[in-house]
């Protein structure tokens, strides 16, 4: 059994932000992480539609952080402080930082499972791989990850891109403005948006909605994702995430903080903010801080979380945003979202990774793909 004074349970943005925290305090910590890269979720719609490179979709965790330990493997079971991969390897922590936990929404869709999901960067790999090959791209799903993917095709012209939502305007989680300006753009661009559409069933080479109309060709689901922490009752959940204390304590445990999706996350109105990468960075830093007080014998503290706003790029130089009172969804205002998209990306490399990190890995600077990744798509597009 491998033993340290930190086990992080999963290397997404929650994780890489724990892990970056905890090697500046210089305490000993284990990644536990089935492929041992830090998939880059805000690039993995372009490099799904062939609007970014294939080697931006992750960056491998031992080039972020050298001479990390690693386990690759998923968690299985985790008691009394320790880890238990899928492989039986084991691991345990003086604190353990849970932040890996979700996988794509089940709604009751006949063929669900015909479609491509877009959530880890090897998903963007297999979808680029057959979009490649596709004439047509069903997308279900109008939210941010829907969006950038019609946005990435229309402007790659790899493929046309279709849009599906059963609600009455895109991006519905954020201001009108920001899903008009967006349905204006994508259509502009020659994307088919279809609103009010409800799928009935899902089938290899398409989508019937519950009209009745068939609209054909590669479907990829982009409808959300849940969370998955109820199977392994490390503690009390909502919704699937761990209900967690100010300081990010899992309820009933002494030694176990959650982060990202995999923790019941509030709002200052008592709701669950949404699973997103700008609750994860802020989450990743504060339980990396309260991992560390733990470990030195200090009271833990509350972790502060703000709302940052949001950005959407639908790349070609155009997106929607929102930063605090200020919405960016007119024509020219919408030049400037992805000018902030950039800015965040080199914000996170320079946060996790130092100056160095945005250097080697800023978009379009790897040359080669990580290990981590299923090589066997992306060479198949590359051939």
């Amino acid at each position: 059994m491998l033993a340290t004074d930190v086990v992080v349970v999963g290397a997404g943005y929650a994780g890489c932000y724990a892990i970056a925290g905890l090697r500046r305090a210089r305490v000993d910590v284990v990644a536990v992480d089935p492929t041992g890269t830090m998939d880059m979720l805000p690039r993995l719609a372009a490099v799904a539609g062939h609007a970014d490179a294939a080697t931006d979709a992750a960056i491998e965790l031992t080039k972020l952080f050298p001479h990390l330990k690693i386990v690759r493997g998923k968690m299985k079971r985790f008691r009394k402080g320790v880890v238990t991969t899928e492989a039986g390897h084991r691991v345990r922590g003086r604190v353990t930082i849970i932040t890996a936990g979700a996988q794509p929404t089940e709604p009751t869709i006949a063929g669900l499972a015909n479609a491509f999901q877009l959530r880890t960067a090897a998903d963007a790999l297999r979808l680029r791989a057959a979009v490649g090959e596709a004439e047509d791209v069903v997308i279900v799903g109008g939210g941010a990850t829907g969006v950038q993917l019609a946005g990435a095709l229309s402007n790659s012209g790899v493929a046309n891109a279709i849009l599906v939502d059963s609600a009455s305007r895109l991006l519905p989680e954020f201001h009108e403005s920001l899903g008009s300006h967006a349905k204006d753009l994508l259509s502009a661009r020659g994307v088919r948006i279809e609103l009010d559409a409800a799928v009935e069933s899902i089938q290899p080479n398409g989508v019937v909605l519950e009209d009745g109309t068939e609209l054909i060709g590669l479907p990829v689901w982009a409808g959300g994702f849940r969370a998955t922490m109820d199977a392994f009752k490390v503690g009390p959940t909502t919704e699937g995430r761990l209900n967690i204390g100010d300081d990010l304590r899992v309820e009933g445990t002494k030694d176990v903080l959650a982060a990202g999706d995999a923790a019941a996350h509030l709002d200052s109105k008592g709701n669950l903010r949404p699973m997103a990468a700008q609750t994860a960075v802020q989450a990743g830093s504060g339980a990396a801080k309260n991992a560390v007080r733990m470990l030195r014998g200090q009271p833990t503290a509350s972790v502060a979380m703000r709302d940052l706003g949001w950005v959407v790029d639908l790349t070609g130089g155009r997106g929607v945003a929102q930063v605090g009172p200020f919405r960016f969804a007119t024509s020219g205002l919408d030049r400037i979202p992805p000018y902030l998209h950039d800015f965040i990306d080199a914000k996170t490399l320079y946060e996790v990774g130092g100056v160095k990190a945005v250097k080697r890995y800023s978009p379009g600077r790897q040359t080669t793909p990580p290990e981590g990744l299923d090589l066997e798509f992306l060479q198949h597009y590359l051939g």
